[in-house]
């Protein structure tokens, strides 16, 4: 009969061993006061709050810019299913008359509004030097 290794037991003896809780407490109840503060400052922070003009136009930019990166992200896969000569012959003849050279531009204005986007950004941080 083989016997394991010393160093296979001492391992086993080191983990075999767990200790008993000594508390009696039960460990999931969690008591907290219920503490109600009301500021703008915590209204503005859950998204609660009236929102100035400047945070509306900012939201709404944010939401232009999002709109415009996902169609040029339909843009550019639909300009690269027609390198690959998946679509029929009138597509692939309307993408590459019409839409390529559209893309490039398009992709420029989004450059443009996003760091048009920016310098307002940085314009308003009363803390820039």
């Amino acid at each position: 009969e083989k016997t394991p290794p010393a160093s296979a037991t001492n391992a086993e003896q080191k983990f075999a061993y767990e200790p008993k809780s000594k508390s009696k407490r039960k460990k999931n109840t969690v008591r907290r006061a219920k503490v109600e503060v009301q500021s703008a400052a915590v209204d503005a922070a859950k998204g609660t709050g009236v929102k100035t003009l400047s945070q509306e136009t900012e939201e709404a930019y944010v939401k232009f810019l999002f709109l415009y990166v996902n169609v040029i992200f339909v843009f550019g896969v639909t300009l690269g299913l027609s390198a690959f000569k998946i679509l029929p012959d009138a597509a692939d003849v309307f993408i590459a008359d019409k839409m390529y050279p559209f893309f490039t531009p398009f992709v420029g204005g989004f450059l443009l509004f996003s760091s048009i986007y920016g310098v307002i950004k940085t314009r308003d941080d009363p803390n820039a030097t």
